[in-house]
């Protein structure tokens, strides 16, 4: 999930071709994607979250006409979640949906959906979080940055940012307790 100011962006895919992308877009997937959503915004302090997911096709396929992947693969994803009473809605168009307001965290489809708008929005600023996993983990968004070493060009924000990120979340991994009964 990527993170600056109050924006998070989580995503369905990451770092494989575009054609690889859209076979793992599955309803199955994109169910997992809202539950770690859900469940990380949680963690950070936020008990009722509210998730808009923006679709695979341009304009989210506008009702089949670019494509049947968000009525058949997305909208169902979104539709199962809300129904396990996580605060979803969507698919929305990825160009439009980060205008939107009301939300505490959007979901991608594929990678560029999502950090093109981050790095517009907040260049050198934004922190990764990792999430779907029993840690949370921070870090910079943004690389090494060997090629600026020793140039006093460096920002310190994005670190500010990832290590700020888990300031009072529950990081560690939650341990259910048996009954006794």
């Amino acid at each position: 999930m990527l993170c600056f100011g109050n924006t998070k962006i989580a995503h369905c895919t990451l770092h494989v071709s575009v054609r690889e992308a859209v076979s793992l877009v599955t309803r199955e997937r994109v169910g997992r994607v809202i539950s770690a959503t859900d469940g990380a915004l949680k963690r950070l302090g936020n008990p009722a979250p509210v998730i808009y997911v923006g679709g695979l096709n341009p304009h989210a396929g506008e009702d089949g006409l670019f494509g049947s992947e968000d009525l058949e693969i997305v909208a169902p994803a979104i539709e199962e979640a809300a129904a396990n009473g996580i605060r979803v809605s969507g698919p929305f168009g990825a160009d439009t949906m980060f205008h939107k307001r009301g939300s505490d965290a959007f979901i991608v489809m594929l990678h560029d959906q999502g950090h093109i708008a981050a790095k517009l929005q907040a260049p050198q600023a934004t922190a990764g979080l990792a999430i779907g996993s029993p840690i949370l983990f921070s870090s910079v968004a943004h690389g090494t940055g060997h090629d600026i070493v020793g140039k006093g060009v460096g920002s310190p924000t994005a670190m500010i940012e990832a290590i700020s990120r888990l300031a009072g979340a529950q990081t560690r991994p939650v341990m259910a307790q048996a009954s006794s009964a």
